[in-house]
Order: C-alpha cells, then structure tokens, then sequence
C-alpha cells in the first residue's frame, strides 16, 4: 500500500510538470512576457463538426459522452459510453479525430481533452478543430491555462448558468508563438505522457498484487 501511494504521488507530480512545461516555454499567456503576436482565438480553431442525431445501428460503436467524462484541469478522458449504450435521444456533435473538445459550461472547472478518434459530445461542449498554425497539444494547454480560465470564468458569470458562448470563445487575444515551439512542446508532452502511462501501468499492478495478498491472508 506504500508502495501504490507512492506511485501515485509520482503520477500526480508527473501530471504538474505539463502546466509547468507550458508556462516555461510560452509564457504566461495573460502577461505574454515573451511578447508573442496575439491574435482572435478564432484564427486558431474553428468549429467543423456535424450538429446530429446519432445512428444507433450504425454509429453504436462510436464514443459518445459529455462534460462528466473529462476530467478537471488535467486534460484526462474518463470512462464513457458508447452510442449503444447511450442511446442518445437529441442532436449531438459528431467530432472528428485530433480535435480538441471544450466545456462551455461552468468554464471555471477547466475541461478540455484531446480526442483521438470519431465520436459524439453533447453540445455543452465544443469540438475544435485546429487551424495549421497550431498543434493540439498547444491548443488544450492554452485552454487549460490559468490565465485562460481566468477570462472564461469572468466572461461567463454574466449568465445565470456560466457558459462561455462561442463569439466570446473566439474573441480571447491568444498569444501566439512559432509552430516549431509548439511542435517541440507537443513532442515533450508525448514523453511526459508516456512517463504517466508507465506509472499508471505500475500502479494498477501494485493494487493487483495487493488485492492477491489481501485475499490470500483473509480469504
């Protein structure tokens, strides 16, 4: 059990660094101390995806899920459904894959991730496709930004449910740096990720053995 703690807390400090990282090599994006361009956040991301009612028989394989199955401030996918199991009712947007989704809602809590395949969320959420001058990995930890929810949350308290409505969304200043930095950015994220995975894998096996020797010594 100390051990599994202990991993644990490396996962935990292990997830820190990729805020740190990103602080370090672009600068806190509300002071831009490295005084890079700003431009509308709508010049680095667009809205693609498909307002529509899923097709259970043919689409039931896809994801399908809302603000619940991200994690707050990490950027991390939880468990989520299928369509089949969902069975969804109203329209939905259909995502594509490398796209980023963003919570309009209750901006304070920080939820983005980056989807790896085609799937559906619902339209609490927007899906974000990248425009060529930025790299997702970019994209997410500008939106997971302190700085960034910052701005969302003050702009979003105007309503009585706090959502972030799209032209404000698009109207942020962005800071924005050269893609070369953001593509070696996104390269170290891939090492810090793997680092998580690693630890995670060890973690699982730690509460594994435990539950063994726990069952072996009671029964």
């Amino acid at each position: 059990m100390g051990l599994r703690q202990l991993r644990l807390e490396a996962q935990e400090k292990a997830r820190q660094i990729i805020p740190a990282l990103f602080v370090e090599m672009f600068g806190d994006p509300a002071a831009n101390p490295k005084g890079w361009p700003r431009v509308p956040f709508g010049d680095l991301v667009t809205i693609k995806a498909q307002l529509r009612k899923p097709d259970i028989r043919a689409e039931g394989h896809f994801a399908c899920f809302g603000p619940e199955a991200i994690e707050s401030r990490t950027g991390r996918l939880l468990a989520y459904g299928t369509v089949s199991e969902c069975r969804p009712k109203s329209g939905k947007y259909l995502f594509s894959d490398n796209e980023v989704l963003y919570s309009k809602i209750r901006p304070y809590l920080a939820k983005a991730a980056i989807v790896t395949d085609k799937g559906y969320c619902s339209v609490d959420m927007y899906p974000l496709s990248r425009m060529k001058i930025v790299v997702p990995e970019f994209v997410l930890s500008l939106l997971l930004s302190q700085a960034f929810t910052d701005f969302a949350t003050r702009e979003s308290m105007r309503a009585r449910m706090p959502k972030l409505n799209r032209a404000t969304l698009f109207g942020y200043q962005a800071p924005l740096p050269p893609l070369s930095l953001q593509k070696a950015f996104a390269s170290r994220i891939a090492d810090i990720q793997a680092m998580i995975t690693q630890q995670e894998r060890m973690t699982s096996a730690s509460e594994r053995l435990a539950s063994s020797l726990m069952a072996e010594a009671f029964g």
